[in-house]
C-alpha cells in the first residue's frame, strides 16, 4: 500500500508511540483544545507544553485516580473515534456521565452538573 502510494522519505514518517500514552494525548486533544480554540489561545497553549503536559498527567494520574472507569472511558473513545457510530458516540458519552458521577462531590453552593441543586 506504502509503495502504492509513491512515498519517499520527504514525504512521510513513522513516530512510535504508547498507545496508552496516545489515548490521553488524544482525548486532551479532543477534549480541551476547542476551548483553546474558542479562546483564541491554542498557538500559545501548544507552544507551552501545556498540552503535552495535561496529556502525560492524564496517563500517569488518570488510571490509578480513576480505576476501571478511566480504562472504560479508553476503551469507548478508541471505539467511537476508530469507527464512529451514534451508538459508539452514546457508550463514550454515558462512559463520560459515569465518570462525573464518580468524580463530583456536592458542596451547598454548588449547582449539581446533572441537574439539581446539591444539598447537604
Amino acid at each position: 500500500m506504502l509503495h502504492d502510494a509513491n512515498l519517499t522519505a520527504d514525504d512521510a514518517a513513522v513516530v512510535v508511540l504508547h498507545k496508552p500514552w496516545m489515548v490521553a494525548s488524544k482525548l486532551i486533544d479532543e477534549l480541551v483544545e476547542p476551548r483553546m480554540l474558542a479562546k483564541g489561545i491554542q498557538p500559545a497553549w501548544y507552544a507551552s507544553g501545556a498540552a503535552k503536559n495535561m496529556a502525560h498527567t492524564l496517563f500517569e494520574l488518570g488510571p490509578g485516580a480513576l480505576g476501571e472507569t478511566y480504562n472504560k472511558m479508553a476503551v469507548s473513545f478508541v471505539a467511537m473515534v476508530r469507527d464512529y457510530t451514534p451508538e459508539a458516540g452514546a457508550a463514550f458519552v454515558r462512559t463520560l456521565q459515569r465518570l462525573q458521577n464518580r468524580l463530583w462531590r456536592p458542596c451547598a453552593s454548588d449547582p449539581d452538573p446533572r441537574g439539581a441543586r446539591a444539598s447537604v
